[in-house]
């Protein structure tokens, strides 16, 4: 296929699919996904326009029919059906080896980073930096079942120990010759304002946990306050500008130093649109 959609840099294959049909338009703006839906054979366009939209994961059935429409050759067919796939299981050990076999199917010197698949797991999983915030507690174990047994997310001690080797790998954390953990590095954080699928799943799940809290912690270890407001279009930058600064000085005031505190919480700061704009009178 052509070099341009660089499929061996996608991590998700509603994304490439999505770069994809993007790049369909800007060839041929009269181009529409219910002529494309027809072109794969399918029935409706419903479903493509779902896929598209990122809120339905991608069929395996399609497979043939987008390899053809997209003139993938084997190999590229073969990433394509391993990213179908990745999204398609909630397995752990599968995802494992579906991001091992898409590693081992990235060509060489293609401008494909190995490290790449690392950092999406580091970044689309909180635990990951829960794991690394619970390291500089007073009362921390490295033990993977004594991390297990104070999680509020729920993980395995299979994905416990994924998790550590992981940071370790990446270099966040260090382990001592006694298997002791300690920190590498001080908070890490993804680029401001920039769309990716790894900080959207973090997110997610954030979101999730927070909805679980709110109904089983006290309210004297709980802080949860939610306003509608409408703000100028104008003023929408300087507003998140703010809001980056709050949490700085949060920080800066209540994070306890290492070694001198032994309770973890998440401080979750969220801005959306709640209703959409309406026509200009």
């Amino acid at each position: 296929m052509n070099n341009e959609l660089q499929i061996y840099q996608f991590q998700s294959a509603r994304d490439f699919l999505r770069y994809a049909w993007e790049r369909k338009k800007r060839h041929n703006p009269a181009f529409s996904i219910r002529a494309w839906a027809q072109h794969l054979g399918l029935k409706s366009h419903g479903p493509l326009q779902q896929i598209l939209a990122r809120n339905r994961a991608v069929p395996k059935s399609y497979l043939p029919s987008l390899v053809n429409s997209l003139g993938l050759n084997m190999k590229e067919g073969i990433y394509l059906e391993t990213l179908i796939a990745l999204e398609s299981t909630a397995n752990e050990r599968e995802k494992s080896f579906y991001h091992d076999r898409l590693r081992t199917l990235a060509p060489k010197g293609n401008g494909f980073q190995p490290m790449a698949l690392e950092n999406f797991k580091l970044v689309s999983d909180p635990v990951h930096f829960l794991i690394k915030v619970m390291v500089t507690r007073s009362d921390f174990s490295s033990n993977p079942s004594w991390i297990q047994s104070k999680l509020k997310l729920k993980r395995s001690l299979h994905e416990i120990k994924n998790v550590i080797d992981r940071l370790c790998e990446l270099k966040l954390l260090k382990k001592t010759a006694h298997g002791n953990l300690s920190n590498n590095v001080s908070h890490a954080s993804n680029r401001v304002d920039v769309p990716d699928r790894g900080v959207q799943a973090f997110h997610e799940e954030i979101s999730k946990m927070a909805a679980e809290q709110v109904k089983s912690q006290p309210v004297s270890e709980r802080e949860f306050n939610a306003y509608f407001l409408n703000i100028k279009k104008g003023s929408l930058k300087e507003a998140k500008t703010r809001l980056r600064e709050l949490v700085k000085c949060f920080m800066e005031e209540f994070e306890a130093l290492e070694g001198t505190s032994d309770e973890t919480f998440v401080f979750n700061i969220q801005l959306f649109r709640a209703a959409e704009r309406g026509e200009k009178k």
